[in-house]
């Protein structure tokens, strides 16, 4: 009787030299598997893909647990293997493919569909294994469906943006002659009557609703500035003492320029909203005591890169970067963070205007904004801004 090894080398040389030939060439991973469980054959695909040799894996025993590791999950590829197999045998239809997570000899997944076909009555016993293995489509299809999600939050913020501009921008002017209406009355009554007083709760009021409509201004990309080249690491070291201010004692500010930062052009007065608006918003996540840290970087993008898909254009950016260590921010809330009058706050804690705000800003100056947040972990926002070359 022939030992295991023998009976391997007959399984395997009892495959017609056309079809071995074609197998081995093949740009597909194949196995062959006899009825005593021995894996006969493995292409040099197989090999190239998965990282596994006959030698690593010489039975089907050897091969379920190194495939997969986890083991509710290697008791349900077992089980639903052997049911379409015998389902195949039993109805005499071909083998129901099934969609796989096949754990590499490197510890890497990959995405598989898995066909399997009995060799026939002259090879009693022998299984043809193919594993398609698609996970580079499926990479590929996932990063198509991330960067049209944004593209098309991108284009639903633009329109947002533009609506709430364009209504800001009427309720500017309508605030304006009330407060100029307001300003007048107000040095011809008596400074000491009920009038006077009335008048000013009308102007104070004013006041508070235009700054709302400068914000959503902003939002719309139509907030009026003076922009020029500044070393924004000397315009954040500037800001320092009010962002400390802004987070309060319980909260620890830390400052990470980096050096040699690339210039920038923007106006200071917006550069400061998005400094205090990503500080505030650091500082409310933040149940007690935590940290908050403002750092700076040169970052060049390509068109591989995730900030690409948040909408910018690949280049040369300056990047600030606001992290806490908070609550976090649930996947739900994130795709609206940015919608002008969004807030998870409680009434009287905020408009949520802060987070537009700056994101509006960014868009008005050729960046971009981006955030990762993991609940329970925090949150990273980081503002893109394009390099600018020195004034002459």
């Amino acid at each position: 009787m022939p030992g295991v090894g023998e009976k391997r080398e007959e399984h395997a040389s009892a495959v017609d030299a056309p079809f071995r030939a074609v197998i081995e060439a093949s740009p597909i991973p194949f196995a062959l598997n006899d009825e005593h469980a021995n894996i006969t054959y493995l292409n040099p695909e197989f090999v190239r893909t998965f990282g596994y040799a006959r030698e690593d894996i010489p039975t089907l025993a050897d091969w379920w647990p190194r495939a997969y590791p986890d083991p509710a999950y290697r008791a349900w590829v077992i089980a639903e293997w052997n049911d379409r197999f015998e389902e195949a045998q039993r109805t005499g239809l071909p083998f129901a493919p099934m969609e796989l997570i096949v754990c590499g000899a490197d510890g890497s997944p990959h995405d598989v569909i898995a066909y399997a076909a009995s060799l026939g009555t002259a090879m009693s016993g022998t299984h043809l294994v193919v594993l398609y293995d698609i996970t580079k489509e499926r990479r590929l299809a996932e990063e198509q469906r991330r960067l049209q999600d944004h593209l098309s939050q991108a284009q639903r913020l633009e329109s947002i943006g533009r609506l709430a501009g364009g209504i800001a921008h009427d309720f500017n002017n309508m605030l304006g002659v009330i407060l100029g209406r307001t300003e007048i009355a107000l040095k011809h009554v008596d400074p000491s009557g009920e009038l006077h007083a009335h008048l000013g709760e009308i102007r104070d009021a004013a006041r508070r609703s235009a700054e709302l409509t400068r914000q959503l201004l902003a939002y719309g990309g139509r907030q009026s500035g003076a922009p020029r080249v500044i070393d924004p690491n000397e315009a954040i070291e500037g800001s320092m003492h009010v962002l400390r201010l802004i987070v309060g004692e319980t909260v620890t500010l830390r400052w990470r320029p980096q050096d040699d930062i690339w210039l920038v052009k923007i106006d200071l007065v917006q550069l400061d909203q998005i400094l205090t608006n990503l500080c505030a918003n650091a500082r409310d996540a933040i149940a007690d005591a935590g940290e908050v840290t403002v750092r700076t970087e040169n970052a060049t993008l390509s068109h591989g890169d995730f900030a690409v898909g948040e909408g910018l254009a690949p280049g040369e950016y300056m990047v600030i970067e606001v992290a806490d260590d908070g609550a976090g921010i649930q996947p739900d809330v994130l795709r609206h963070l940015f919608e002008p009058f969004f807030t998870t706050k409680q009434a009287d804690k905020g408009h949520g205007l802060g987070l537009s705000t700056v994101y509006g800003i960014a868009r008005q100056n050729d960046g971009g904004v981006s955030v990762a947040s993991t609940v329970g972990r925090g949150s990273v926002f980081r503002v893109y801004l394009p390099r600018a070359v020195p004034d002459r």
